[in-house]
């Protein structure tokens, strides 16, 4: 809230919040390592509910591609939803840190259009 306060006596219209994608780390088990996924906590639409709530400004998630398979998303619309965001800005998001380039979750999608074609359909009644 430090962060938003200032922001706050501009009176913004609304307040657009960046995700980011999983990570992995690697965790030594006696020698050996282990490939875990991680991604930062709280969320983005957490985060975008607190703002909106608190200070009842129009919160705008970020939705990626990157990172989240077609169900990871439909869960993620479903909450925004429920928690009054009704706005999100569908990005395909970048490549992994040890991408070159950008590689599609299985079961994601390839590119923001088809993201924005569920969000659509979400919107329309069909999940």
């Amino acid at each position: 809230y430090n962060n938003i306060d200032p922001l706050i006596e501009s009176k913004p219209p609304f307040i657009d919040l960046t995700t980011s994608r999983e990570e992995y780390i690697y965790i030594d088990r006696k020698g050996l390592l282990d490939k875990k996924s991680t991604r930062m906590r709280p969320g983005t639409v957490g985060i975008c509910a607190s703002i909106k709530h608190k200070y009842n400004v129009d919160t705008i998630p970020h939705v990626l591609c990157g990172g989240f398979t077609k169900e990871e998303t439909e869960y993620l619309l479903v909450d925004c939803h429920y928690l009054g965001i009704d706005n999100v800005m569908a990005l395909r998001g970048d490549a992994r840190k040890e991408e070159k380039y950008f590689v599609p979750t299985k079961g994601g999608h390839n590119y923001s259009n088809e993201l924005v074609t569920q969000i659509a359909d979400k919107n329309n009644g069909k999940f």
